[in-house]
């Protein structure tokens, strides 16, 4: 299921974090809408329930936050993208 916004209404919208390891990562309006346009200007929410328990952190999370994977060590570090 997809949900919609105002796009209008973006910048106004709540911010939203996600808590992993007990760090908090904020993502703000701008940040967690796709903005779409196909013929016309659609704002789309950029995550959604995907059945399983937990989220997928894709493409909204990683361009807010840079991603380094190490495989070697099976960790995850995350730092506030610039």
């Amino acid at each position: 299921m997809l949900y919609t916004v105002d796009c209008e209404k973006v910048s106004s919208l709540p911010s939203v974090s996600f808590t992993v390891s007990g760090k908090v990562y904020p993502l703000n309006g701008e940040q967690y809408i796709l903005r779409v346009c196909t013929g016309k200007k659609v704002c789309l929410l950029g995550f959604f329930p995907s059945g399983f328990p937990g989220w997928t952190l894709g493409d909204i999370f990683i361009g807010a936050y840079y991603t380094v994977f190490d495989r070697d060590n099976d960790r995850v570090g995350f730092a506030k993208a610039i």
